[in-house]
């Protein structure tokens, strides 16, 4: 285990360091980060000294560049040996069953190269370690009679468990209510414009998690022919990709879209 002190040469980087102010941790106790999450100081007993990979300890000014609420004892980062493992799981997008055997790619942005080729296992999920802090990836998974999903993401974007919907082929045999959606991906502060071919009638958006939890839903009345709607995105959702869903008056879902959030 390496203890070392004012430096940022960690293995995270000084901006994956960054975090909102937390200025009501001004008692005198240090800000402790564990793999870049924050965590309480009794939280310490839970990990285990053999999984810690280093020990980083930050004081006046370097402290405040982490947090701008400056700790009067400065920031104690700890980086454990399984900092960059990621756990992705692939599930069917309505019946939220896991895919077994579905393909997963990661192929680094800057080096093609640099690709990573896994299939799911009878739970369809893949164990990785080799997503690194600061490098962009397009990760590409498939599985048949599923549409391919598709997307530039980065350590930050995938959590520690980091959930795929992917959504059955045959799904787009239902064309008369198409929707769009636009900016996509979006700013967390902007809002949402859904576009959608309709009859008239009542419909619902809803919005998901890529593990399924709902986040927000908002109906409207829809009319005949192209209906423009607007939904407000709320801003303190964290960075990522979720999953929006239109209803309609007799609760049949009509069509799913994947929304990133920057």
């Amino acid at each position: 285990m390496k203890i070392l002190q004012r430096s940022f040469t960690s293995a995270i980087p000084a901006k994956e360091l960054l975090i909102r102010p937390i200025c009501e941790k001004n008692s005198g106790s240090p800000l402790f980060v564990v793999d870049g999450m924050v965590i309480e100081e009794f939280e310490l007993r839970k990990i285990d000294p053999n999984d810690i990979e280093s020990i980083w300890i930050f004081k006046d000014s370097e402290a405040a560049v982490i947090n701008s609420c400056k700790p009067a004892r400065g920031v104690v980062v700890i980086t454990t040996k399984n900092a960059n493992q990621r756990t992705i799981t692939v599930k069917d997008i309505l019946t939220g069953e896991p895919l077994k055997g579905a393909s997963i790619d990661l192929i680094s942005a800057e080096k093609e190269i640099e690709a990573i080729h896994m299939t799911a296992d009878s739970l369809g999920r893949i164990i990785i370690n080799k997503i690194v802090y600061g490098k962009e990836y397009n990760l590409i998974i498939s599985n048949s009679g599923y549409k391919t999903f598709s997307a530039f993401m980065n350590a930050a974007t995938i959590k520690k468990n980091y959930s795929v919907l992917l959504e059955r082929n045959d799904s787009i045999k239902i064309v008369e209510n198409k929707i769009k959606l636009y900016p996509n991906p979006l700013m967390s502060s902007q809002k949402i414009n859904i576009e959608f071919e309709g009859k008239q009638g009542k419909v619902t958006v809803r919005l998901f998690s890529l593990d399924y939890k709902l986040i927000n839903a908002k109906e409207y009345e829809a009319r005949n022919g192209i209906n423009k709607i607007s939904f407000f995105i709320n801003p303190q959702l964290s960075s990522g990709m979720y999953i929006v869903q239109l209803f309609d008056e007799m609760n049949h879902q009509v069509k799913t879209e994947r929304l990133i959030i920057q």
